[in-house]
């Protein structure tokens, strides 16, 4: 089907029809068209593929736990709408007959809807909370209303804490003294407990107990100082005075320590990666989506259904995270790792490990553990390869977790 054709079809879709004739041009081009036979599965339910499924022809089946089944064809008003498995992650998705399907990463999706006409400014454009479709479907005008506001610089971003910049910045100084970084840290009188307490930990062995900020950064080094006061500064983020995302807040850094101490462990026995680097890593592959929760706590009539809270953290956290790093001027390493941790099939092109691997296995490997459904066999995995020098497998990948049971433990502890 020619491009401008096809485009014309996107035209109906959600939330596409959001988009100017040329951006649908652009996906067209972008997107992977994917025929699948009846019979063919689309995706499991729990399964980690974060596309978007539109339904171009034929029909699927939507089959329930209990056995239920729903059927969408490709002319119906649910086609309008992509088929993802995060939505339908209670469901098993296979073809009923032979069918077409445009696949289209949601970071793409997301990048040009925040690029897409606005009211006023075309004489297709729409606001982002009038219209039909926003009076039919309250989600999707949600979704418009945070785009939008992105867009025109109303979405207010978090700052790296104040504190961990000037750390930051400090240890980068070719000619900084222990005594001047301790005396930034200091300023920080819990932050220098916290220190102090990393220092004297199991995982940071010493001969002796440590006392002073200064004698924990002799221990530490400026590296790991720097990347603890980062790590410890940004969990004051995960807090709101609503208690349902208070909640999710707690869930998710219980979810990005694990990864985080995972991923450390991992990295300390990967050459050329930095086990403290890992660990931030871990800590930040999921920092998009504070602004979401951010953002539900700022329009709460907004977030009725927490399902939609879900779904935008889903599609947007790897775009807004890794943007977010790069206003806090965060190394291209650690963006790369927000961008790609949902991506189980990313490879860097790099040879050695970069922490964008560690965290993925980390994530496989937690995942694993909380019972989650979809993960794919760790040794299909491009960055399953690159750790440890190459030379693990999956039994070996397990042994190196259940020996480092203690430092995972005792991160944990440090992180909580």
């Amino acid at each position: 089907m020619p491009q401008e054709n096809l485009a014309s079809r996107l035209a109906r879709l959600h939330p596409l029809d959001r988009l100017s004739e040329e951006q649908r041009i652009i996906l067209a081009d972008r997107g992977e068209f994917r025929r699948l036979a009846v019979g063919k599965v689309v995706f499991e339910k729990g399964a980690q593929d974060t596309a978007h499924y539109y339904l171009l022809d034929g029909k699927v089946r939507l089959r329930a736990a209990d056995g239920r089944e729903t059927e969408v064809r490709s002319e119906s008003e649910t086609a309008r709408r992509a088929l993802s498995a995060k939505s339908l992650a209670q469901f098993d998705v296979f073809c009923h007959t032979d069918s077409v399907f445009l696949v289209l990463e949601p970071m793409l999706i997301s990048t040009l809807l925040r690029e897409a006409p606005t009211a006023g400014t075309g004489s297709q454009a729409r606001d982002a909370d009038s219209g039909p479709e926003a009076d039919q479907d309250p989600a999707y005008a949600t979704v418009m209303a945070f785009h939008e506001d992105l867009r025109n610089n109303r979405l207010v971003l978090p700052s790296l804490p104040d504190v961990a910049m000037r750390v930051r910045q400090a240890s980068q100084q070719p000619d900084i003294s222990l005594a001047d970084l301790a005396r930034v840290v200091e300023e920080d009188p819990a932050l220098t407990v916290k220190l102090v307490h990393a220092a004297n930990s199991p995982f940071y062995r010493g001969f002796r107990a440590i006392q002073t900020c200064e004698d924990a950064i002799v221990r530490l080094g400026l590296a790991t100082t720097s990347e603890l006061i980062t790590v410890y500064t940004l969990r004051e983020m995960f807090q709101s005075r609503n208690a349902a995302l208070q909640a999710r807040y707690t869930e998710l850094w219980r979810h990005v320590s694990d990864v985080g101490a995972i991923a450390c462990v991992l990295a300390r026995r990967t050459p050329g990666l930095n086990p403290d680097k890992a660990l931030l890593a871990g800590i930040v592959h999921d920092i998009g989506a504070v602004p979401v929760i951010l953002y539900a706590e700022k329009h709460p009539e907004r977030f009725r259904d927490n399902d939609l809270l879900e779904t935008m953290i889903c599609d947007l956290q790897a775009e807004i995270g890794s943007e977010l790093l790069q206003s806090w001027n965060f190394p291209s390493d650690l963006v790369e790792a927000a961008r790609h941790a949902e991506d189980w099939t990313y490879d860097s092109g790099e040879d050695k490990a970069q922490c964008v691997d560690a965290v993925l296995i980390a994530q496989a490997h937690e995942w694993t553990l909380q019972g989650v459904e979809g993960v794919p066999p760790l040794d299909s995995l491009p960055a399953y390869r690159k750790l440890a020098g190459g030379r693990l497998t999956p039994s070996q990948s397990l042994e190196i977790l259940d020996e480092a049971r203690n430092d995972i433990e005792q991160l944990r502890g440090l992180l909580a």
